[in-house]
C-alpha cells in the first residue's frame, strides 16, 4: 500500500499501487482534489511520462498549496502538459521541470526555489504574486503573458523570448540574462537591480514608473523603447545600442555609458544629473526642459543634437563633435565646451560663466518663439 500525505501530516489518498508515482498518477485519473498535498523525490519514468501526455492527467486541474520538493516533471510538454490549469499558493523546490508546458495556466502565489524550468512555455498565462528563485529559465518562452507581482531573484534566463506581454509591479534581482529577447513588454512600477544584461535584445519596451539601477548592460540592443517616470540610475551601458528611444519626466543620474550608440533619442522634461558618456554617438538626439548638471560628454559625436527650454549646469563636454548642434532657450550655468563649436547654433541662451572655445553663432533670434 502507498500513500500521499498532506502538508499536516494527514493521509490524502491511498492505494495498493507500489510505488509513490502510480498512486499519484491513479489520483490524478480520479480528479481527486489536490489540496495541501506534500510530495517528495516523484521520479516519473519514460512509462509515466507517456501515459500522462496521452490521457493529458495535468490539463485543466487545480493544484492548491501543495509542496513539491525534488520532484521530477521534465518532459511533460507532449500534450500540454498543465495546459489551462490553476496553480494557488503551491511550492517547488529543486524541481526539475524542464521541457514543460504551464500555457494557459493561472499562478498565484506559486514559488518556484532552486528548480530547473529550461526549455518551458509559459505562453498566454496569468501570474500573479509569485518567486522564482535560483532558477534556471533558459530557452523558455513567454509570450502574452499577464503578469502581475512578482520576483525573479538571482535567477539565470538565457535564450528565452519575452514578447506582447504586459509585466506590472515585478522586482527582478541579480539575475543573469543572456541572448534573450523581449518584444513589445510593457513593464511598470517595478524594479530591476543588479542584474546582468549581455546580448539582449529590446524592442518597443514601454517603461512606466520603473526603478532601474546598479544594472550592466554588454552588447544590448534597446530599441524603440518608452520611458516614463523612470528612475534609471548607476546603471553600466558598454557596446550597446539605445535608439529611436524617448524618455519622458524620467531620472537618470550617475550612469556611465561607453562606446555606445543613442541616435534619434528624444527626452522631455527630465532630470539628469552625474552621468558620463565615453565614445559615444549621440547623434540627432532632441531633448527639452530638461535639468541637466555635473554630465560628463567625452569623446562624443552630437551632430544634429538638439536642446531647448533646459538648464544646464557644470556640464563638461570634451572633444565632442557639434556640427549642426542647436542649444534654444537654454540656461546654461557653469558648462565647460573644450570641443570646436564653432557650427553649434546658440538661440536665445543665457551662458553664465560657461567656456565656449570656438565662438558659436549666440544670441540668434529663438525658433522657438514667435516671430
Amino acid at each position: 500500500m502507498t500513500i500521499l500525505y498532506r502538508i499536516d501530516g494527514e493521509i490524502a489518498y491511498q492505494d495498493d499501487a507500489e510505488t509513490n508515482e502510480q498512486t499519484f498518477i491513479n489520483a490524478l485519473k480520479k480528479r481527486l482534489p489536490l489540496v495541501k498535498l506534500k510530495l517528495e523525490n516523484i521520479r516519473f519514468t519514460k512509462q509515466h511520462i507517456d501515459l500522462i501526455n496521452k490521457e493529458g492527467y495535468f490539463k485543466h486541474i487545480n493544484i492548491n498549496y501543495c509542496r513539491l520538493k525534488n520532484c521530477d516533471f521534465k518532459n511533460l510538454n507532449i500534450g500540454g502538459s498543465f495546459l489551462g490549469s490553476s496553480f494557488e499558493g503551491c511550492d517547488f523546490r529543486d524541481c526539475n521541470i524542464d521541457r514543460t508546458s504551464f500555457n494557459y495556466t493561472k499562478m498565484n502565489k506559486v514559488k518556484f526555489t532552486g528548480c530547473k524550468c529550461s526549455s518551458t512555455e509559459f505562453n498566454r498565462a496569468e501570474m500573479e504574486s509569485f518567486l522564482f528563485e535560483r532558477t534556471s529559465l533558459d530557452v523558455c518562452d513567454a509570450l502574452y503573458c499577464q503578469i502581475n507581482g512578482g520576483i525573479f531573484y538571482k535567477c539565470q534566463i538565457n535564450d528565452s523570448r519575452f514578447s506582447n506581454s504586459i509585466m506590472g509591479y515585478v522586482n527582478m534581482n541579480n539575475c543573469d540574462i543572456a541572448r534573450t529577447e523581449l518584444n513589445k513588454v510593457n513593464i511598470s512600477n517595478g524594479v530591476l537591480t543588479k542584474n546582468r544584461f549581455n546580448d539582449v535584445r529590446l524592442k518597443d519596451l514601454y517603461s512606466l514608473k520603473n526603478v532601474i539601477e546598479a544594472n550592466t548592460f554588454f552588447n544590448t540592443n534597446i530599441n524603440d523603447a518608452i520611458y516614463n517616470e523612470s528612475n534609471i540610475v548607476n546603471n553600466i551601458y558598454d557596446q550597446s545600442n539605445l535608439n529611436y528611444g524617448k524618455y519622458i519626466f524620467c531620472s537618470y543620474s550617475d550612469n556611465k555609458v561607453e562606446n555606445s550608440q543613442f541616435l534619434s533619442t528624444y527626452g522631455e522634461q527630465n532630470t539628469e544629473k552625474n552621468n558620463i558618456y565615453i565614445n559615444c554617438n549621440l547623434t540627432k538626439n532632441s531633448n527639452y526642459s530638461v535639468k541637466s548638471s555635473k554630465n560628463k560628454y567625452l569623446v562624443c559625436d552630437m551632430t544634429d543634437y538638439k536642446c531647448g527650454l533646459g538648464n544646464l549646469k557644470e556640464n563638461q563636454y570634451d572633444n565632442c563633435i557639434f556640427d549642426r548642434g542647436h542649444m534654444e532657450e537654454n540656461v546654461i550655468d557653469d558648462c565647460k565646451f573644450n570641443s570646436d563649436m564653432s557650427k553649434a547654433k546658440f538661440s536665445s541662451c543665457s551662458p553664465h560663466s560657461s567656456s565656449l572655445p570656438a565662438k558659436p553663432k549666440q544670441f540668434e533670434q529663438s525658433e522657438m518663439s514667435p516671430s
